[in-house]
C-alpha cells in the first residue's frame, strides 16, 4: 500500500481529524477517523487492557458468539503499534501515527525541502531585484507501507517520487522568473543534498554512561 505526500508552504494549513467518543479508554492514541480505503470510523473503546479496538462501518458494533463482526484493527494504545487487522486485508488499516499526532518524519522531511526552497527563492529575488507578489512551494513524495516489512523484500522503506512545485506571482519578464529559479536550484543546499549521494554514518551510546559502542 502506497500513500502520497504533499507539503505545502506559505499557504500552509493544518487539518485536524476528531473521532467518535470513546468508550472507556484509557490509552493515550485515538482511533484513526477513517481506514486507508475510505470507510469511516464508526466506534473505538479498549478492546483489552492496553489494546485499543477501533471498528468501522455502521454506527454501532455487534458483538457476536465469535466476537466482533465489524471489520476492525487493533492497537497498542501505549505505542499506538498496529496489532491486529480483522477482517481487513492487509494495508487497509492505518497507521495510527499518521493522525493528531504531528507531522509524520516523511511530512517533515519534505516541509525541510520546501522551506529551503522557499528561503533561498526569497533571499535570492532580493540579491537579483525581482520582485515577488506571491510565492507557494508544494513539495511531494510518496511512501510504500510495505517497505522494510517481512515479506516484502522488494520495497524499500524510504520516501520516492520526490517533487517539487514553485507557483510565483512576479511583474518580472518570464525569463528572469526562470533565472531566478536555476539560480535556487544551483543553491538550495536541501535540495542539493537530495540530489547528490550521500554517506551517513552512526555512533551509538549507552545513555547512563556516555560510552560509545561502534556498530
Amino acid at each position: 500500500m502506497q500513500f502520497h505526500i504533499i507539503v505545502l508552504l506559505a499557504a500552509l494549513g493544518a487539518a485536524s481529524a476528531s473521532a467518535v467518543p470513546r468508550q472507556a479508554c484509557t490509552g493515550t492514541y485515538v482511533c484513526p477517523p477513517e481506514t486507508n480505503n475510505g470507510i469511516p470510523l464508526a466506534n473505538e473503546f479498549d478492546n483489552n487492557p492496553g489494546e485499543l479496538a477501533c471498528f468501522y462501518g455502521v454506527t454501532n458494533p455487534n458483538e457476536g458468539p465469535v466476537g466482533p463482526v465489524l471489520p476492525s484493527c487493533d492497537y497498542d494504545s501505549a505505542t499506538g503499534a498496529l496489532t491486529a487487522s480483522n477482517i481487513f486485508q492487509d494495508g487497509e488499516c492505518p497507521t495510527v501515527a499518521e493522525y493528531d499526532l504531528g507531522p509524520m518524519s516523511a511530512e517533515i522531511l519534505l516541509a525541510g525541502l520546501s522551506s529551503c526552497v522557499a528561503h533561498v527563492y526569497l533571499i535570492t529575488a532580493a540579491s537579483m531585484d525581482v520582485p515577488l507578489t506571491s510565492l507557494d512551494v508544494e513539495a511531494h513524495g510518496s511512501v510504500d507501507l510495505r517497505g522494510g516489512q517481512i515479506g516484502y523484500d522488494e520495497f524499500k522503506p524510504g520516501v520516492d517520487n520526490l517533487s517539487y512545485d514553485v507557483y510565483v506571482s512576479s511583474p518580472a519578464p518570464k525569463e528572469k522568473i526562470e533565472e531566478l529559479h536555476e539560480q535556487v536550484e544551483r543553491i538550495c543546499p536541501v535540495l542539493n543534498t537530495f540530489l547528490r549521494p550521500n554517506k551517513v554514518e552512526s555512533r551509538l551510546y549507552f545513555s547512563s554512561s556516555k560510552t560509545e559502542v561502534y556498530v
